[in-house]
């Protein structure tokens, strides 16, 4: 059994004014599905929301198939989307993405 894990790395822009940072978290992950095939396209949406006090500019949300909840060497890259709209403090972006599960991977519950 495999879980998808959403792994969050944040890229912000600081100028001289900006003091205050964005701290972006993953809320309302929602899929179609509760489990998967290898060899198929796997669709999610989730909300990216800043709970910081600072504009969140440019980031990615990267994702990845674990075994468990630890994230580590273990666990496969599966793709990323790229974040080019600047989210405001206490805002949200929802985003839709999908990765594909390789043909050698068999099934997977979520």
């Amino acid at each position: 059994m495999k879980n998808l894990f959403l792994i969050l790395f944040t890229i912000l822009i600081i100028n001289d004014t900006y003091t205050q940072e964005a701290d972006l978290i993953i809320e309302n992950i929602i899929t179609e599905t509760n489990s998967a095939l290898g060899g198929s396209q796997f669709y999610f949406a989730y909300d990216l929301k800043n709970q910081g006090d600072g504009i969140a500019n440019s980031s990615r949300v990267k994702y990845y198939l674990s075994d468990d909840i630890i994230f580590d060497d273990e666990d496969t890259y599966k793709g990323k989307t790229l974040i080019n709209e600047n989210i405001l403090a206490s805002e949200s972006n929802n985003i839709e993405a999908s990765v594909y599960l390789s043909i050698s991977m068999t099934e997977f519950f979520f």
